[in-house]
């Protein structure tokens, strides 16, 4: 899985799914869960390495893991031409069709600052992610001089097509 589709993935897990006080809310029906449509491939349809995975657990390193509680999709060859492998994450890229996945606030919290602000000039460091009363808390340092802290509260939502989500900060 690219880490761009593992981005937008997790973006869908977290704009998806919700909570209610301290309890997680149910997500909405699978259709409503697209990802993104699938990849164009150099293949016909029938040559396609059709995926289907239930409640599989995905560590994409020691401390980032993906709950994938199913996902439908198709593995597209990194290579033309060249078979894609399960087992060799760089022979394919993960064309999802649908998925319901979910991620816990540690991993969110380790890919924040590892993968998406992990650079040495990235604009924020220090990011911590928590849940409280429904909503979703961001803390970090915003790299400006010797660096100020902030906070953000806002609720989690997704758009209109359930795409992708976004944080309505208070």
């Amino acid at each position: 899985m690219t880490l761009l589709g593992v981005l937008l993935a997790i973006t869908l897990a977290l704009t998806s799914c919700g909570f209610v006080g301290n309890k997680a809310a149910p997500c909405p029906p699978a259709p409503e869960q697209t990802v993104s449509h699938p990849a164009e491939s150099a293949a016909p349809a029938e040559g396609l390495t059709r995926v289907e995975m239930v409640n599989v657990n995905i560590r994409l390193d020691p401390e980032l893991i993906v709950r994938i509680r199913r996902l439908s999709g198709n593995l597209v060859p990194a290579v033309k031409g060249k078979t894609p492998n399960f087992d060799d994450k760089l022979s394919y890229v993960m064309a999802v069709d649908s998925a319901e996945i979910a991620v816990d606030v540690a991993s969110m919290t380790h890919m924040m600052n590892t993968y998406v602000f992990g650079e040495a000039d990235a604009p924020l460091k220090n990011l911590r992610l928590s849940i409280e009363n429904g909503q979703v808390k961001q803390e970090g340092t915003i790299r400006k001089g010797p660096g100020i802290h902030f906070e953000t509260i806002g609720d989690m939502s997704p758009t209109p097509t359930g795409e992708s989500g976004s944080i309505r900060r208070r």
